[in-house]
C-alpha cells in the first residue's frame, strides 16, 4: 500500500513541476515577444539589419528597411528611407492593433528587410537570402524561406529596395551609410 501511495505522490509532485515549468516557459516567451514589440526602435533594427548581413555573410549588397503601412485594407511593407526619421511609436500602435484588433489584415510582416545586390554578376544574392522578416520571438530578423513555411514578406505591390531608400550598403564587409 504505501508503494502505491509513495508513486502516486511522485507522479503528481512531477506533473506539478512540469505543468509549473510549461506555464513559466510560456509566460517567458510572451513577456520575451511583449518586450521586443515594446523596446523596438530605430537603433535595434538598424543593428539587427547589419547583424543579419554579416550573420550569413551576405557583402556587396544594398539593404532597405521596411515597416508595414496600412493605408489600404491590406497591409504592405513600405520603405523607411530614414530608420532615425521613422516613428516607431506609431508603428507599434500598427503592430498592436493588427495583432489584437484584427485590423489591416494580410500575409504582411510587420518589420522587414529587402537586399539588394550591388554587383550581382560577381556576388549574386540567394533567393532565400533577399528578404528577411521580424521576429518578436527571436528579437531579430529571419530568412524568409516561402511564402509559408517561414514567415511573409509582403503582398504585392511593395515598393522595390532602391539606392535612393538604401538604409545602408555592405561592401567588402564594410558598413556604409547612404550619402545623403
Amino acid at each position: 500500500m504505501k508503494f502505491w501511495l509513495t508513486s502516486i505522490i511522485i507522479l503528481v509532485g512531477t506533473i506539478s513541476i512540469l505543468v509549473g515549468f510549461a506555464i513559466f516557459v510560456t509566460c517567458t516567451d510572451l513577456y520575451a515577444r511583449y518586450d521586443s514589440w515594446r523596446t523596438l526602435d530605430a537603433t535595434t533594427i538598424r543593428g539587427e539589419a547589419i547583424d543579419y548581413v554579416e550573420r550569413y555573410r551576405i557583402d556587396h549588397v544594398g539593404v532597405c528597411v521596411y515597416s508595414v503601412n496600412c493605408d489600404s485594407a491590406v497591409a504592405i511593407l513600405t520603405p523607411i528611407p530614414n530608420l532615425e526619421d521613422h516613428d516607431f511609436d506609431l508603428t507599434r500602435e500598427l503592430i498592436w492593433a493588427r495583432r489584437f484588433y484584427g485590423e489591416c489584415t494580410g500575409r504582411t510582416a510587420n518589420i522587414g528587410l529587402h537586399l539588394v545586390a550591388l554587383e550581382p554578376e560577381l556576388d549574386p544574392l540567394r533567393p532565400y537570402e533577399e528578404t528577411a522578416w521580424w521576429s518578436f520571438g527571436t528579437d531579430r530578423f529571419l530568412r524568409r524561406s516561402s511564402s509559408f513555411s517561414s514567415g511573409s514578406f509582403s503582398v504585392e505591390n511593395w515598393e522595390r529596395c532602391s539606392p535612393k531608400n538604401f538604409a545602408f550598403t555592405r561592401i567588402d564587409g564594410a558598413i556604409e551609410e547612404p550619402r545623403q
